[in-house]
């Protein structure tokens, strides 16, 4: 009966302690309320003023900004087309241009002759045809830009490109994909990192080529050099057994 006493003041004494505890929370809470009248005032003031200061420069730096987006995104969405139709293109490097007549026809015809002679197909020519890029400046023939009618027929076209390497006609006219001045830089930055990687692993064979002739010679010559050694201490021994011992003399009487 005394322990269950004890134990209830125990209780009632932490329940009494508890609620000093919420009380001095209600009082805190209720010293914020009464604050936040004045710091509504304040913050409601203060976006008045925010919205009402300067209204012109604010709705300038909005303009300049959508026109800022709008032009960024016009220029992305050009990209982006010019790069849709490069797919359905090639640019063929080394025919040669007919004589002092640069019509496109007979560009066409020179080019479709190229296919059925070493293609397994013949590529259907777009409306545009093929023209010439840049000015004729030289005999060198100027690169000629085909057109065709999908981007399908471009890829066939690129993957047969190989087969003119097989003919000493034709070995020196390449086929690339059309492409815009930000492709060909990246993949004249990929090119020469190839490059650089090629060459550092032809360096590196070079030298482990040297160090393993050297390693061979050194190898060789210390046999060669162990089995004259061996074949002089053999004869050094021959010799040894077949001379007689020298030994005092003895004359007859």
């Amino acid at each position: 009966m005394q322990c269950a006493q004890t134990k209830t003041t125990e209780d009632l004494a932490s329940i009494c302690d508890a609620v000093t505890n919420l009380q001095y929370e209600v009082l805190e809470v209720q010293q914020k309320c009464r604050t936040w009248p004045a710091l509504s005032d304040q913050l409601d003031s203060r976006a008045d003023v925010m919205m009402n200061s300067k209204p012109a420069e604010h709705d300038n730096a909005v303009a300049d900004k959508v026109q800022h987006v709008s032009s960024v995104a016009i220029q992305v969405h050009r990209a982006l087309s010019d790069m849709s139709k490069r797919k359905c293109n090639v640019v063929v490097n080394g025919i040669p241009e007919c004589g002092e007549d640069v019509s496109s026809n007979n560009d066409e015809v020179s080019f479709l002759k190229l296919c059925e002679e070493h293609f397994s197909f013949k590529p259907t020519l777009s409306r545009l045809g093929c023209r010439r890029l840049g000015k004729r400046a030289n005999e060198r023939p100027r690169k000629l830009l085909v057109h065709l009618t999908s981007e399908q027929n471009a890829k066939d076209l690129l993957k047969e490109a190989s087969k003119l390497r097989l003919s000493p006609e034709t070995a020196g006219i390449y086929i690339n994909p059309d492409q815009t001045p930000a492709e060909a830089a990246i993949a004249y930055q990929a090119r020469e990192q190839r490059r650089s990687a090629q060459q550092r692993v032809s360096d590196l064979q070079v030298v482990n080529s040297i160090s393993t002739t050297d390693t061979t010679a050194q190898s060789t010559g210390c046999i060669q050099q162990s089995s004259v050694d061996h074949d002089r201490d053999s004869q050094r021994a021959k010799d040894s057994h077949s001379t007689p011992p020298a030994g005092p003399s003895f004359l007859s009487v």
